[in-house]
Formats: structure tokens, C-alpha cells, sequence
């Protein structure tokens, strides 16, 4: 009984974390630009000078690749083990982890034209701790 709970459980946890590549943020404190985009995938680039990261979900049906391009917001504070308080580098993420982002899609300026940027303000278990004002949103 126990090993049949564990075996669904897994398996239930393999099919959700399987299919959600872009979704909606669940009822939280958000930035006032957040739609409730949201992005997992697998971290396979970093840019420490751009301060973007790229994540890569592969579509087990139809075995295509999607690719998810973000920049870290300026100011995006991390303390690693009980160290000092600091920006985040892209780099201090490791290759290889399974990464969900929460993130606002800015438009900027680059060379004379207006480009959508993805602006990464949470990674899952990577705590920002910039003071900023948040208001409550719910997604649906």
C-alpha cells in the first residue's frame, strides 16, 4: 500500500512538473507589472555581463525544445550560507537545475526600437531579499 502511494505520488509529481513550462502564478504578492507569467525549464545558459539566464523545457510529446530568455532584475539580493548580502550573479545558478521564474515583460529601448525584455523578479528557492512594494494579485 505504502510503496503503490509512493509510486503515484511520484509519478503524479513527474506529469505535473512535466507539463508546466509557462503557467500562471499562483495568489501572491507580486510586482505591479506581473501578469502572472510564470516559466519553469531547465537552466542551460547564464550571462553574467547581461544578467540573463536561458531555460529550455523539451516537450515530451511532440520531443521540441522551448526556450525561455530572462533577465534578472537590478537589485535581485541573495545571502548564501550565511554570508554577506549581495546582487545575484546568473552564475551562482547551477547548470542542470529544474528553475521556476516569475517575471514582467518590460519593453525597452535597443537601438532605436522598443524590444520585450522578460524581467526575472522570483526564482523558486532562490529568495529575493530587495525591499520593494508588492500589492497582492489573484491569478486566474
Amino acid at each position: 500500500m505504502r510503496s503503490t502511494f509512493l509510486l503515484l505520488s511520484l509519478s503524479l509529481g513527474f506529469c505535473t512538473l512535466a507539463s508546466a513550462q509557462h503557467g500562471t502564478a499562483p495568489n501572491g504578492y507580486y510586482p505591479g507589472c506581473s501578469t502572472g507569467d510564470m516559466w519553469t525549464g531547465m537552466l542551460g545558459a547564464v550571462d553574467d555581463g547581461e544578467r540573463s539566464i536561458t531555460l529550455t523545457y523539451v516537450d515530451p510529446k511532440q520531443n521540441r525544445p522551448e526556450t525561455f530568455v530572462g533577465v534578472i532584475e537590478d537589485g535581485y539580493i541573495v545571502s548564501r550560507r550565511g554570508g554577506p548580502p549581495h546582487q545575484l550573479k546568473p552564475s551562482e545558478l547551477p547548470l542542470g537545475a529544474q528553475l521556476t521564474v516569475y517575471y514582467c515583460i518590460e519593453h525597452k529601448k535597443v537601438g532605436g526600437g522598443k524590444t520585450a525584455v522578460n524581467e526575472v523578479f522570483r526564482i523558486n528557492n532562490v529568495t529575493n531579499l530587495k525591499k520593494g512594494m508588492f500589492e497582492f494579485k489573484a491569478f486566474r
